[in-house]
């Protein structure tokens, strides 16, 4: 199945695809909604290939590309982790375990309503902007989540910071035998 649906599959394929039918369909405006930091030079593969089919798409006229940040829609997977940390933390007495400078971490987060808006509005545009980067107005940090998780169940709790390497066995073994649902 994976192989089937790779990246690149997705991403790059399926844009090539619709560029190589564009004509038939009216040759419409495409708006590509890709992802903050894609990059074909990028080291993971969701990018990588997310930065490949901006580029190809950019060759043509009347293509826009818009990367958001994290889309905060109900479940989304960020959520999900968050809420997997709180319950491995229950287990763990209140101790969040998280890799070294996971607290530094920033990120502004997009509701999907404004991301819907912007689309809305790209659609209606004469002539927009052919790279559209789109965050949330203030950058959040990950701590401050993990505030409100915990400040929800009227607890305290402490962060202790580990190196990737103990955070992923944690994850990988821990987690997996006492909650693997989660995984």
């Amino acid at each position: 199945f994976i192989r089937k649906y790779s990246f690149k599959r997705i991403h790059l394929e399926l844009t090539k695809l619709i560029i190589a039918n564009r004509s038939i369909l009216g040759n419409p405006r495409i708006i590509q909604m890709s992802a903050l930091g894609a990059s074909r030079s990028h080291k993971t593969d969701f990018l990588k290939t997310k930065g490949q089919a901006d580029d190809y798409l950019l060759q043509f006229p009347n293509a826009v590309i818009v990367r958001p940040s994290i889309v905060c829609t109900h479940r989304t997977m960020m959520v999900k982790k968050m809420l997997m940390l709180l319950k491995v933390s229950q287990w763990l007495r209140k101790r969040v375990i998280v890799p070294t400078g996971f607290p530094d971490r920033r990120f502004q987060p997009v509701m999907p309503e404004d991301l819907a808006a912007i689309v809305a509005n790209l659609c209606r545009a004469a002539e927009p902007q052919t790279v559209l980067n789109v965050t949330g107005p203030n950058p959040i940090a990950f701590p401050q989540i993990i505030d409100m998780l915990f400040q929800a169940q009227k607890s305290k709790y402490r962060i202790i910071e580990l190196s990737r390497f103990w955070t992923d066995v944690i994850v990988r073994y821990v987690t997996s035998i006492v909650f693997p649902h989660f995984i």
